[in-house]
């Protein structure tokens, strides 16, 4: 699953992104170094995720949705909204075609 791969990616950004030593209360500021990494590859990344012909102009779109589901740049926190936008993400891919209904329980259980 393409999806799989690309999760496994933002993984690897995470284990090479240090964290920032720095009194918390909420996030820790290098998160905002990581976003910055997977903003800057998103397009490139998510294009992977699908060949189905015409599945990369809707990447401006759904890639927002993916961007959004990380938490926020500026608060530095995450929630159920976070969460969602990742529901609506993987939902866009289901509606596309890049996602069956045979690919359910894996998105469910290993994707989300």
């Amino acid at each position: 699953m393409p999806i799989y791969d690309y999760l496994n990616v933002l993984i690897d950004l995470v284990n090479k992104t240090d964290c920032i030593e720095q009194p918390m209360r909420f996030g820790n500021k290098a998160f905002r170094t990581w976003l910055d990494k997977v903003r800057e590859e998103s397009d490139s990344q998510i294009s992977k995720i699908s060949k189905i012909p015409g599945f990369e102009r809707c990447i401006p779109e759904i890639k927002v949705y993916l961007l959004e589901s990380f938490g926020s740049y500026d608060r530095l926190d995450y929630g159920t909204g976070h969460e969602l936008n990742f529901v609506v993400f993987l939902f866009c891919l289901f509606k596309m075609g890049v996602l069956v209904k045979e690919d359910q329980k894996p998105a469910i259980n290993r994707v989300f």
